[in-house]
């Protein structure tokens, strides 16, 4: 390794050996006086108040590690581990499948949904909207998934009532 390929901070420390012995000398002196040089400017206080700010950073920094090596361990387990959903569940494979097959009759939901996004439904609608799981006749929810449902579903979407309920 070349001289300049050292830090410059570190290069006066550095000494070759294998140039002329006087080159290696004036190289060696000048080390020797970088040393010296560095020794009498350092207070040893602030050299272990430094070695202990070090060592907890370091400390803090192990620990994140150690977090985010469990993190991804258990992220990596979530590929395998079965989907639970109302009580069912399906290996994560079958699961995507599933998804995947569904994607049509199941794609309602406007994209992108934002993690942590506020409800587009107040309290009242909810609550509303929950009490149409006992209010609407079973012969509605079939049409509504059948072709010809997608009227209705326009209708829900510009916030029109249905005209059979």
């Amino acid at each position: 390794m070349s001289r300049s390929q050292v830090a410059s901070s570190l290069r006066s420390l550095c000494v070759s050996v294998l140039e002329s012995d006087i080159e290696s000398r004036n190289q060696l002196e000048s080390a020797v006086g970088t040393i010296a040089a560095r020794l009498s400017q350092l207070d040893a206080g602030k050299l272990q108040l430094e070695a202990q700010h070090l060592s907890q950073h370091r400390a803090a920094l192990q620990e994140r590690v150690a977090s985010l090596r469990d993190e991804l361990s258990r992220a990596r387990a979530d590929e395998y581990r079965d989907v639970t959903v109302s009580g069912k569940s399906w290996m994560p494979s079958d699961a995507a499948r599933w998804v995947a097959k569904e994607k049509g009759r199941c794609s309602w939901v406007p994209s992108p949904v934002s993690l942590g996004a506020p409800l587009p439904l107040s309290e009242s609608e909810l609550i509303e909207l929950y009490s149409t799981n006992q209010s609407v006749p079973i012969e509605a929810e079939r049409y509504l998934r059948d072709e010809a449902g997608h009227e209705i579903q326009s209708q829900f979407a510009t916030h029109r009532k249905p005209t059979f309920w």
